[in-house]
Parts: C-alpha cells; sequence; structure tokens
C-alpha cells in the first residue's frame, strides 16, 4: 500500500496534479477497501461499472467527513479517466450535451454567436465511442449520463419543443437524433409532441396512441407516451389509452404498469370531475394494491 496521499489541494485545484497512487492512497485511508484500492483491482472494477457506481460501493464504507465526503465521486472520475482513456465516461458525454443545450437555449433567446454547430459536432464526435449493447446504449451508461446532467436533464426533455417552437426545426430534428440515440425508448414520443406544435395535434395523438399500446416497448416508456397525450390535453384519448393498458396489466399481471394508469386515469377523472369514475377505479386499484402486497410478502 502506498504512503502518498492527496492534500487538502484537491478541492481547489482538482486532482490533476496529483499521481496516481496518491489518489489510491487517499482512497485507502479514507475507508476503500480491495479492488478499489489498486490500478490492477480498479480496472477489473471498470469492466463492467461506471464510474457512480464504482463510486458508490467505495461510498458505502467511506469514513471521510466535511470536503473529503464527496472524494470518492471525484477520485474515480479522475482514475477512469487516467486508466481507461480510450472509454468514454458518461460525465464527459454529460457535459458535452450540457453545452450543446446551453448553445440551443442560447441560439432560441436570439443570441448570433451561439456556437450550435460546434457542440453538435463534439457530441457526435463522441458517438462511436458510446459502449452498446444489443445495438443501444447500454442502459448503465445511460443511467449515469442522465444523472450526471442534474437539473439539464429537464431541459433536455423539452428543448426540441422550444427549438420547433422557435422556428429552428432543423436543429430540433438533429438534436431528436441525439435524444433518440441516447433513450431510444423515447423514441417517438417527442416527435410526436414537435408534430402537434406544427398544428397536427389528431396525427399527433394517434402517433403517441400507437406508441402507448405498443406491447414490445417498457412500461415506463408506454407511460410516457400517454403522459404525452395528457400533456396534449386530449383527456378522452388519454382515458381511453390508459384504461386499455389497465385492462392489459391487470391480465398480465403487471402491477407496476397497472398502478402507473390507475395515476393516469385519476388525473383525467379528477380533471373531468367524474366522480363516480373515481370511486370505482380506486376500488380496482385497491385491488391491485393487495394483489401486489400478496405476490410479494416481503415487502409487508
Amino acid at each position: 500500500m502506498t504512503s502518498e496521499r492527496v492534500d487538502k489541494g484537491w478541492t481547489k485545484q482538482g486532482l490533476g496534479k496529483y499521481s496516481t497512487e496518491a489518489i489510491f492512497g487517499s482512497l485507502s485511508h479514507y475507508g476503500a477497501a480491495g479492488a478499489g484500492t489498486d490500478e490492477a483491482g480498479f480496472k477489473a472494477l471498470a469492466a463492467d461499472k461506471y464510474p457512480l457506481e464504482i463510486a458508490d460501493a467505495i461510498q458505502r464504507a467511506w469514513k471521510g467527513t466535511g470536503p473529503w465526503l464527496r472524494f470518492p465521486l471525484v477520485a474515480v472520475d479522475e482514475l477512469y479517466g487516467r486508466l481507461l482513456p480510450d472509454r468514454l465516461p458518461p460525465a464527459k458525454y454529460a457535459a458535452a450535451l450540457v453545452e450543446l443545450m446551453h448553445a440551443l437555449g442560447r441560439m432560441v433567446e436570439g443570441a448570433q454567436d451561439a456556437p450550435v454547430g460546434q457542440k453538435f459536432k463534439a457530441v457526435g464526435e463522441m458517438k462511436p465511442q458510446v459502449p452498446l449493447k444489443e445495438g443501444k446504449p447500454a442502459e448503465g451508461w445511460v443511467n449515469e449520463t442522465l444523472w450526471r446532467l442534474g437539473e439539464w436533464r429537464k431541459v433536455l426533455g423539452r428543448i426540441v419543443q422550444d427549438l420547433a417552437k422557435a422556428g429552428h426545426v432543423d436543429d430540433a430534428e438533429e438534436f431528436l437524433g441525439v435524444e433518440e440515440f441516447l433513450v431510444p425508448d423515447w423514441a417517438g414520443t417527442t416527435r410526436a409532441l414537435v408534430r402537434a406544435q406544427k398544428g397536427e395535434k389528431a396525427e399527433a395523438v394517434a402517433d403517441l396512441r400507437k406508441l402507448a399500446e405498443d406491447q414490445a416497448r417498457k412500461g415506463e416508456a408506454r407511460a410516457a407516451a400517454v403522459d404525452c397525450i395528457l400533456q396534449l390535453e386530449a383527456l378522452d384519448e388519454a382515458r381511453a389509452v390508459a384504461m386499455g393498458i389497465l385492462d392489459e396489466a391487470e391480465k398480465k399481471p403487471d402491477f407496476h404498469l397497472a398502478l402507473e394508469m390507475g395515476q393516469r386515469l385519476a388525473f383525467v377523472y379528477e380533471k373531468k370531475r367524474d366522480l363516480p369514475a373515481m370511486r370505482e377505479l380506486k376500488d380496482r386499484i385497491t385491488k391491485v394494491q393487495e394483489a401486489h402486497v400478496a405476490s410479494h410478502p416481503e415487502h409487508k
């Protein structure tokens, strides 16, 4: 075990000037153990894990306090970049995506010097490095990338619509390509909302209905399509789709999807002030909850 360690200066200047041995030394000193305390062990961990998961494992036994409380993730990010230079860290892609969204936001606000093309190019150049699984970005990598976006994740969900509304159709289309590559489960929903903004609301609702009713899609993606129908204030269509999915989910059974649809239906009935339907739904969802608990007695 090395005797080298990082001093408190890292909080202001980062870890760039410190040796790899010093970083591992500080990780060991404050409680990291096992594979995370040397180069070979770190590379073994990183074979199937991304920085956030590695840091989380270190954090569980961490004894550092004050400024050292956040050291594990900062250290892991630094080590990941140094020891695995051919791998694209989620944080690096997220930072480039934030810069792109910032530039697009400035353009929407009227800035003539917003470096939109440059930032699109930077994100595009990283695409070949994104780790894939079955032809899609690896789920763990994507989840960490979205986490790294922080509050910018909200911007990710609406920027295409903002661009289309402001008349930047080509940029909206290009960003859609980035979004749908990163999160394939979102494919179609944002396009439908943009279509609605162009005045094609009925067609957009029809597109969203197809997405919501597609049993090959994940439950979260289907629920998101229903949410988009609600966003377009097509309450009758949302009710019909959600009711159909609820019927399907009860038969499978898929308790989580059934409960998600129950929430959407409750929203519709509240908007319509349909008290009889609300009472009937409450009884139905209560039975779903009871069946869910019965199937997982360990959760009681």
